[in-house]
């Protein structure tokens, strides 16, 4: 049995495993139950249709597992790809204030926004470079960029409605990008990694 059922589960598995810390089995164990349940993937124990196998590996493998997954992204996509890949996966970083949870972009994360935004810009050049940036950053994680397309295009001085066209347009934009990736590294990993009953070669395998 593969460890993973599709590209996507196995991409938010290997980045969000990063946030936690090698330490002792049990918290290993409560780490993982913890990301599954994220993914609404957990299964309870015994169950026969779970969706993410990890039997037979222990926490040191399932990271090596992970860290190889991420690899793959480094070592296998055109740069284009790789900055959607690590703008939608690379875990964002949680911090308190005045008592409640806020959402922010990590710099690895920024980094690879702003490179996709760079990217793309030219495709958009009559809109400025803040503009496609904030939306290429809400594609990626929307806890981080808040607020209804009236309220965000009132930011940038924008009718709603321009915001919402723009939009849609820069995130197909994106999706693509991940999509292509998605194939591409699907074309790497093996059937004990991802199951190969799935097939995501030929069609949409991602979008948000």
């Amino acid at each position: 049995m593969a460890i993973f059922k599709s590209v996507p589960q196995a991409l938010h598995f290997a980045y969000t495993i990063q946030a936690y810390e090698i330490g002792a089995e049990s918290a290993m164990t409560k780490a993982l139950r913890r990301i599954m349940m994220d993914l609404g993937i957990w299964e309870e124990p015994g169950a026969t249709n779970a969706s993410v196998d990890f039997s037979g590996l222990d926490r040191i493998e399932v990271r090596a597992q992970c860290a190889m997954i991420r690899q793959m992204v480094d070592d296998h996509l055109p740069w284009a790809e790789r900055c959607a890949i690590v703008a939608r996966y690379e875990p964002a970083e949680r911090v308190e204030e005045n008592g409640k949870r806020r959402f922010l972009f990590s710099p690895v994360r920024y980094e690879a926004i702003r490179a996709l935004s760079e990217y793309l810009a030219p495709s958009f050049g009559r809109y400025n470079r803040d503009t496609i940036d904030l939306i290429v950053a809400r594609v990626s994680d929307r806890r981080v960029v808040e607020g209804s397309y009236r309220e965000v295009a009132a930011k940038l001085g924008m009718a709603h409605t321009t915001f919402a066209d723009v939009y849609k347009r820069v995130r197909g934009r994106v999706v693509e990008l991940e999509n292509q990736a998605m194939e591409r590294l699907y074309e790497h990993l093996t059937p004990d990694v991802v199951s190969l009953d799935l097939s995501l070669s030929g069609s949409t395998v991602y979008v948000v």
